[in-house]
């Protein structure tokens, strides 16, 4: 080669090798978006998602579900005595529940 072509030619190497670099994150980047992995979805979807849902801070309607306390089985206390099982009151407790959006038309 001549002295005017190796400087030409070793900067079309480093630009051929740019471009290479560029395009291999380019399709990383693809990938890592918009191609679903794990079955679950999406990055992209996921993140396209969560920006059109509520914002966290807002009021949401909830009730709140009371569930009775179970009678005594006298043959599950005999039991969890002998297998010594604590003890843990039988007592009625409450449930807050977000309330769900229902559909319209139905």
């Amino acid at each position: 080669m001549t002295n005017h072509a190796k400087p030409a030619s070793s900067w079309l190497a480093e630009a051929a090798e740019i471009a290479c670099g560029w395009a291999l994150g380019t399709v990383a980047l693809y990938v890592v978006l918009f191609v679903d992995l794990t079955g679950n979805g999406s990055l992209w979807a996921t993140l396209r998602a969560a920006m059109e849902t509520e914002a966290p801070g807002a009021i949401v309607p909830v009730r709140a579900y009371a569930v009775p306390a179970r009678p005594a089985d006298s043959g599950i206390k005999d039991q969890n005595q002998m297998l010594m099982v604590p003890e843990t009151p039988e007592k009625a407790f409450v449930v807050p529940v977000q309330a769900a959006a229902r559909p319209r038309g139905r």
